[in-house]
């Protein structure tokens, strides 16, 4: 199972084991007698369950799709002879131009080594 499967099994979990408490957080907002401060710290519960619970959701579609697309192989689709011989044309004229680019070298180091010191 690669990473990537392992973070969708992992994501399942999560999302499985906080909608009992969004759900129960939603009921709480359904009793009469809560203050006005109860009812604030619920709805900002609220939120912040339901924004987890949406950028999971984001992130396994994401990771689902990955997997959808053959991840973690990538591979790149049988060309042509036409293409692969255009392809290696131009493969020679940059390694033609790369030949021809030099470096410059340091021609001294200009280091000087003094006596040692005693400790």
């Amino acid at each position: 199972m690669s990473k990537v499967d392992e973070a969708i099994v992992e994501i399942n979990q999560t999302l499985a084991a906080i909608a009992p408490e969004l759900e129960g957080l939603q009921d709480f907002l359904s009793i009469d007698d809560l203050e006005p401060d109860t009812k604030t710290m619920i709805s900002s519960a609220i939120d912040q369950y339901t924004r987890r619970q949406r950028a999971l959701e984001s992130a396994n579609v994401a990771l689902t799709n990955l997997v959808g697309d053959g991840h973690p192989v990538l591979t790149i689709a049988p060309v042509t002879l036409s293409v692969k011989a255009d392809l290696d044309a131009n493969m020679a004229s940059l390694e033609a131009a790369l030949a021809k680019i030099t470096t410059t070298a340091a021609s001294t180091l200009g280091m000087t080594a003094t006596a040692p010191e005693p400790k």
